[in-house]
């Protein structure tokens, strides 16, 4: 293997590491979401396709008040949501949303808490 392979291996796996901490990083975010609001957890479709990733096949389903919004999860970080119910149903309320529907629905979400103020303290 030359000089140049092994750089270019190193790069994909450093770039692949980067991408995976960044899935997990969004995952926790999700974790604790799930425990704000009404979530379930729940299976993909059975055949999404040739080109899908069988470890990513579970769904998390949060139930906003702005409407429903779901994250595909790593099978690996499942025990990061064993405080949800599995719901054999695949994504139940799933309108066909876009991922940009998707966000919208979350920052469209109402502050549910005061500003937190200094006190005075003399």
């Amino acid at each position: 293997m030359t000089n140049e392979e092994i750089s270019l291996r190193t790069q994909v796996r450093n770039l692949t590491q980067a991408k995976d901490d960044a899935y997990a990083e969004r995952d926790r975010l999700v974790a604790a979401l799930s425990k704000l609001f009404p979530s379930h957890l729940t299976q993909h479709t059975p055949d999404p396709g040739p080109d899908w990733d069988k470890d990513w096949m579970t769904v998390v389903c949060i139930h906003l008040p702005t409407g429903q919004v779901t994250w595909h999860i790593h099978k690996a970080e499942i025990s990061w949501f064993d405080h949800l119910l599995r719901v054999g149903l695949v994504c139940e309320g799933y309108d066909g949303y876009s991922t940009n529907e998707k966000y919208r629905r979350l920052w469209s979400l109402p502050v549910m808490w005061q500003p937190i103020v200094p006190q005075d303290t003399d």
